[in-house]
Formats: C-alpha cells, sequence, structure tokens
C-alpha cells in the first residue's frame, strides 16, 4: 500500500494523515486533562463520549494558560473540561479527499485557525484521530502545486494543439474563431457532454449558471442534478438517437446545500463526433413567478366557482332539512317504506354535497403538490360536475365523450383541473352570445399521447390574436373577467407536465384549446395512506364485545357514533367531552380501541395520541382518528406521520363499524378502545 507521500495527493483520504488518537473523556476535570496531557505529549487532545462520540477539542497551550497564574489551578481544577474546548474545530469526515476536505475548510463561516489541529470523525461522528496542522497545510500546499501543474499541462497543451490547428488550417481557425464568439456570448448555457456524461466543454454562461469557477475543473453534469432525477435523465440521453432532433429539459440543479435551480433547455445528439449537446436556461425565478400566477389564477378560478357551488350545495341541503322536518311534525305512524325512501334521499343528498365539497378542497388546497398516476377520464368529469351551474346559468350545455378504458397520467391533478376549469369557462363565456351553445370535451389517447379537446361555438378568434393568446396580460374580454393570465399560466403548467397547449380557430365559427400530455406507461404503487371507504354497502357486523369509550368534544357527534356502534356491533360505549377525561378513564378503566378527532379542546387528538403512545404504547395500535379538517401543509404533514388510520368526515357508520370490527380482530395483547372525537 503507498504512503500519502508517494501516491497522487487528490487521492489521499484524510484518515491516512492521523498522527495520533489520543483521548479523554467528556466527564474528566481539567486536573484530571493536566495529567493526560502530560503523560501523551501531544499539543491536542480529541473529547469524546463513552460511546466515543466527538465533543470538542483540548489544547495544551489553552490548558496551561487556564492553570497558571497564582490561583489558576485551585479555581479551574474541578471545573469539566467541556467549558474549555478549542472555539470551531476543524472537523473532517473519513472517507474524504483531499480536494474534499480543502472543500469542507473553506465553506467553513469563519477563517480556520492554521495553528490547530484537524479532527476526523467517521460518519457517526465517532472520534477517529487528529491531523496535525503542519501535515494539512503541508498537503494543501502539495495539493494545489498539483492542481497548478495540471492546468499548466492542460494549457500547454491545448496552446500546441491549437497552433498546429492554426498552422496548418487557416480556414478552419477563422471558422473556429466565429464559433467561439457565438459560443462564449451566448446568453444561454451551451456543453457538450462525452458518452458518460461528462462536461467535455461549455461557454461562461453555462459556468455561471452551474457555479462552476474559471479555476474549476469541468464535473460530470449529472452530478450537478438532484438526486431523485439523475437517473431519468441519464436514461433520457442514453435514449437520444440522430435521427431525434432534441429533447425538451426540465430539471432541478444542486449547487449548494440552500442553492437548488431550475433549469429548462433541449439536449441533442451530435452525429459526428457522438457528442451530447445542451443548452439550459435558468428559469428559477420564471417558474416561481409561474407559480404565483398560478395561485393568482386559482383565487380567482376559486372566486367564480364559489356562487355556483354554493347553489349545488343549498340544493342538497335543503331536500335534508325539509324532509327532516316533514318527519319530526308526523302525528300518526309513518309508512316505512316512505320513511325510508326519505332517509335514502337525505343520504343520497348529503353523500353529493360531500363528493362537491371534496373536489373543491382539492382544487384549493391539494393533500400534496407530488406527481401521481390518475386516470385522466376523471379530470373531465370532474369539471363537468364543478361547472354544471355555471354551464346552466349561461344557458350552456356541456358535452363529453371518453373511451370506455382507462387512461394513466402523470399528474399534478390538481394543477391539470385548474386548466381544464380555465378552459372550460373561457369556453362558455365565448358562447354566450350563440343560441343553444354547447360547449364539447373529448378525450382520446394514441402513440403514448393523452389529447383533451374543449370546443366552443362561439365566435372564434381573430387571426391577429390567435398567436397572442398565451402571452401574459394578453385578453379579449373586459377587465371584469379576467387579467389574461389564465392561459398563460395553463401553458405553463401543461409545461411542467411534459405537455402542451395548442389552439385552433374559425373566426365565425368556433374555437379548439387542445390539452396534450404523455400517456403513462406504468402503474404507480397507491400511497400508504389512503382515505377510508365511505360506502354504504357493506354488510352489518355484529358480535364483537368490547370496552369502549368515546371523547367528543361535539356532543352529537359522540352520540352519534354510540348508538351506530350499539346498532352495527352491539357494543355499549362510553361517552366524554374532552381528552384530559379520556385520559382520566384510561387510567381507571381498561379499554380495547381509541378514535380520536384531532380538533378538541384542552386536549387534541395529537397530544392524546403521544399519551398513549407514552404511558400505554399497546393502545398505539388500537386508536382511529377521524376529522372532518382539510388542515394545512403543517396539519396533513404531522398527521401523515402518525401511525394510525385515518377517518374523514362526513363518514358512513357501517364504515366505521366495519374498520372498527377489523381493529378489534387484530393480535393485540391486553388493548383496549376508546373513541374519541
Amino acid at each position: 500500500m503507498k504512503s500519502p507521500a508517494e501516491e497522487s495527493t487528490e487521492n489521499v483520504v484524510i484518515e491516512t494523515l492521523i498522527s495520533h488518537r489520543t483521548t479523554a473523556r467528556s466527564y474528566v476535570t481539567v486536573e484530571s486533562l493536566h495529567d493526560i496531557f502530560n503523560s501523551a505529549g501531544q499539543e491536542f487532545i480529541g473529547v469524546i463520549d463513552l460511546d466515543g462520540t466527538f465533543r470538542g477539542l483540548a489544547s495544551r497551550r489553552v490548558h496551561v494558560q487556564l492553570l497558571s497564574g497564582r490561583y489558576g489551578f485551585s479555581l479551574h481544577r474541578d471545573e469539566s473540561i467541556l467549558n474549555h474546548l478549542v472555539p470551531n474545530p476543524v472537523v473532517l469526515r473519513v472517507g474524504m479527499t483531499l480536494p474534499e476536505a480543502a472543500a469542507e475548510i473553506f465553506s467553513l463561516d469563519q477563517v480556520p485557525d492554521l495553528q490547530t489541529d484537524a479532527v476526523v470523525v467517521d460518519h457517526q461522528y465517532r472520534f477517529a484521530g487528529i491531523i496535525s496542522a503542519t501535515d494539512l497545510v503541508h498537503y494543501q500546499w502539495k495539493l494545489s502545486r498539483e492542481q497548478a501543474l495540471q492546468i499548466s499541462e492542460q494549457k500547454n497543451a491545448i496552446i500546441q494543439k491549437n497552433r498546429t490547428i492554426f498552422e496548418s488550417q487557416d480556414e478552419l481557425r477563422l471558422k473556429k474563431g466565429q464559433f467561439n464568439i457565438i459560443f462564449e456570448n451566448d446568453i444561454q448555457g451551451v456543453a457538450l457532454l462525452d458518452e458518460f456524461g461528462k462536461i467535455e466543454v461549455c461557454n461562461q454562461a453555462f459556468r455561471k449558471l452551474s457555479a462552476i469557477s474559471d479555476e474549476d475543473s469541468l464535473p460530470d453534469f449529472y452530478d450537478l442534478l438532484v438526486d431523485e432525477q439523475k437517473s431519468s435523465v441519464k436514461q433520457r440521453f442514453e435514449s437520444l438517437n440522430p435521427s431525434q432532433n432534441s429533447i425538451r429539459l426540465e430539471t432541478l440543479l444542486q449547487l449548494g446545500p440552500d442553492n437548488l435551480r431550475e433549469i429548462h433547455g433541449v439536449a441533442s445528439l451530435v452525429r459526428e463526433t457522438g457528442q451530447i449537446a445542451i443548452q439550459i436556461d435558468d428559469v428559477t425565478h420564471r417558474r416561481a413567478l409561474e407559480r404565483q400566477m398560478a395561485s393568482q389564477e386559482k383565487s380567482l378560478l376559486l372566486d367564480t366557482l364559489v356562487g355556483g357551488i354554493a347553489h349545488e350545495i343549498n340544493n342538497k341541503l335543503t331536500p335534508i332539512i325539509g324532509f327532516s322536518q316533514l318527519h319530526m311534525q308526523l302525528e300518526e305512524s309513518p309508512d316505512v317504506e316512505e320513511v325510508s325512501q326519505a332517509f335514502r334521499l337525505i343520504r343520497d343528498c348529503a353523500t353529493e354535497a360531500s363528493s362537491i365539497i371534496a373536489q373543491l378542497l382539492h382544487l384549493s388546497k391539494p393533500p400534496t403538490s407530488r406527481m401521481a398516476i390518475y386516470d385522466a377520464r376523471q379530470l373531465i368529469e370532474d369539471t363537468v360536475n364543478l361547472l354544471r351551474f355555471q354551464a346552466r346559468e349561461s344557458g350552456c350545455q356541456l358535452s363529453y365523450t371518453s373511451p370506455d378504458y382507462e387512461i394513466p397520467v402523470l399528474a399534478d391533478m390538481a394543477q391539470l383541473k385548474q386548466v381544464m376549469i380555465n378552459l372550460v369557462i373561457n369556453a362558455i363565456h365565448a358562447s354566450k352570445e350563440t343560441q343553444s351553445p354547447v360547449v364539447k370535451l373529448s378525450i382520446s389517447a394514441e402513440k403514448g399521447q393523452i389529447t383533451i379537446d374543449v370546443t366552443d361555438q362561439g365566435c372564434g378568434i381573430a387571426r391577429e390574436d390567435l398567436a397572442r393568446i398565451f402571452d401574459p396580460f394578453f385578453t379579449t374580454k373586459g377587465p371584469e373577467k379576467g387579467n389574461g393570465l389564465g392561459l398563460s399560466v395553463c401553458r405553463s403548467i401543461m409545461a411542467l407536465h411534459s405537455g402542451n397547449l395548442e389552439a385552433s380557430s374559425e373566426p365565425g365559427r368556433d374555437t379548439t384549446l387542445r390539452m396534450i400530455l404523455p400517456l403513462a406507461s406504468t402503474q404507480q404503487e397507491p400511497n400508504s395512506k389512503c382515505p377510508l371507504p365511505t360506502d354504504t354497502g357493506g354488510e352489518r357486523i355484529s358480535g364483537h364485545s368490547a370496552n369502549i369509550l368515546i371523547v367528543d368534544d361535539e356532543p352529537y357527534l359522540g352520540q352519534l357514533i354510540k348508538k351506530g356502534l350499539k346498532r352495527e356491533l352491539g357494543l355499549e360505549p362510553t361517552t366524554v367531552l374532552d381528552g384530559r377525561k379520556a385520559i382520566e378513564h384510561i387510567k381507571r378503566d381498561d379499554y380495547d380501541l381509541i378514535i380520536s378527532d384531532v380538533r378538541m379542546p384542552n386536549l387534541d387528538g395529537f397530544q392524546l395520541f403521544e399519551w398513549i403512545c407514552t404511558h400505554r404504547p399497546e393502545l398505539s395500535k388500537r386508536f382511529l382518528f377521524i376529522t372532518g379538517d382539510a388542515g394545512g401543509k403543517v396539519f396533513n404533514e404531522r398527521l401523515s406521520r402518525i401511525n394510525a388510520p385515518v377517518l374523514h368526515k362526513p363518514f358512513d357508520l357501517t364504515a366505521l363499524s366495519n374498520h372498527c370490527s377489523e381493529m378489534l380482530s387484530g393480535p393485540v395483547e391486553n388493548s383496549p378502545i376508546a373513541l374519541v372525537s
């Protein structure tokens, strides 16, 4: 094995430079440390915990100064050495090469003391040894010298090669000069990669965009990408062929811990050399502006939808209230079939109202912003359901056709729904002046591509305006109907989905807006946490015998759950009104299940679950949350981290009973039931 002095400095790993591994335990006193320094004969000693975790660096010089003077020893002998450690020592990781160590040192916020030894720790931050400051400076100087020689050799080789080219081919030299002028002055980043993704040459715009200084050697392009996208970009580059013009590139560059840049560009294969040519632009600020514009446009959409949604929900609530009042006022014994029919209507109206609210929440506050596989046909159906009132109010009919098979699309469904709603509302507005207007929606999938058309029977778009409809702030409507950002935002959203938005129109006749999306080829695994079913078609379950506690700050909800479980499972739950009283009951009695709402006074569901995990951990496997809160990002993330099922309101009593039955039948020892709403 070569010593650090024999091999290239760039390949030297720092653990080979360790000069000693002298340590002191973190619990020792200053007096004990004095003895360790005297016996070890080192200037610096690592301070560690019992498990080897590095706590700090002790300096002989600091120690001597501490104990000097007339009363130094008496004052400080019994103090902990943790109070007198070297401030901000240089800490390096096992496995680092010298260039990586240099980068780590240069990235420090404060200039390091070059007279202080450096500490080496492993990946668990356990102490591995100490490198003397002298050795570290020596090898850093050697590394800089080798890099300077390499740069000089490369520079001389390039100069010699260029001299030969210029001397033998004047015409080529002239063309090369012209190319360099264009290349270096291009405002976009341009680079040529070899077949393995190594950047062979790039212009200054690319260096600036990628944070590569003139002194830095060119890295692999894949090393600049975020980890999640390295594999997919590499696969796309490897699939390039000479017959392909170019591919679009939308990816993220990770240029530092807090420096994430969004880039857009194209990549193509150079037929003559086999290199990959990429041209990229930093669109971080543009994408942020587009997201802000999309948010503003979503607010306008919600303002447009709110009246129609209120109308639809009120239509569902009216029969619920009316039939309830009718049957409350009956003086004679009602007909069983008549009552059952009324209750079925009440149930159906409530279910439809719940569906409308769920769609509105998904549009205004989607549960996640990540991509997932959806059936694209659902996009049209949801849009038609949301805009039914707006269309009817405008005297417009919505007509759509779709195939009888699934059309998978990888998408952020909330964003695509925003695009679809925008297009349909525009079509309704455009058709307003025509007789018996119809807006036609259709979807098809062919040759790996999804096509969704929205066609109106309006007055069409003038040819001079058709090319401008996707420009920001361009609109032919009045200011009360929008700010001209809608279609611009829609096209940006489509671009984020590797799709496009196209328009065609015949003035005086009709207009078609076409959404084009890639067809998903593989199915995504379902999310680990899915909403529990609210289907009412399950069979009635009974026969369980369990001790149940219901904690509900809304008394009518607690009573509903109590009566539902009694009817479905034959159980006799106990109810209380807040989480603190639930804890009192759990301390006093044994239960078999916990069902908890999240939002409660005094002690909420999260706090109750934490108490259970600490004091009765066996019950954490028998804990069911029920919630009607859509929640914000923090709320949803906190709920998703808890390893407990969630039942969203409004829920069906049969679904609740079925889920309780499943939880009660699980193999949990000495487990109790508590229902907390």
